[in-house]
C-alpha cells in the first residue's frame, strides 16, 4: 500500500497479533460475559459511578495508537479513486 493510507499501513503492520487478541477478548466477550469498560468517573461517597464501554476494535485500536477516524476517511478516499478508475 502507497503512503497514501497511512493509518491503513499501521493496521496492516499489527494485523496478525491484533486478530489473535481481538478473537481472544471476542470469546471473553461471548462466552464468558466478560464487560470491558473504564471508569468514566468514579466517586466512592456518592456511590456514583459511570463507565465509557467501547467495542473490540475500538479498544484494539486504541491500544495500536490507530485513529479509526481517519481509517474510515481513508476508506472513503480507497473508494473515491476506485469509482474514477472504473
Amino acid at each position: 500500500m502507497d503512503n497514501k493510507f497511512p493509518e491503513h499501513e499501521k493496521m496492516q503492520l499489527v494485523a496478525g497479533k491484533s486478530y489473535v487478541i481481538g478473537e481472544f477478548l471476542d470469546w471473553l466477550v461471548n462466552e464468558k460475559k466478560v464487560v470491558f469498560a473504564q471508569y468514566k468517573e468514579h466517586r466512592h461517597d456518592d456511590i456514583l459511578e459511570e463507565y465509557e464501554y467501547k467495542t473490540i476494535p475500538e479498544w484494539l485500536a486504541e491500544y495500536y495508537k490507530i485513529d479509526l477516524k481517519k481509517i474510515e476517511k481513508e476508506k472513503q478516499k480507497m473508494l473515491s479513486q476506485l469509482k474514477n478508475i472504473g
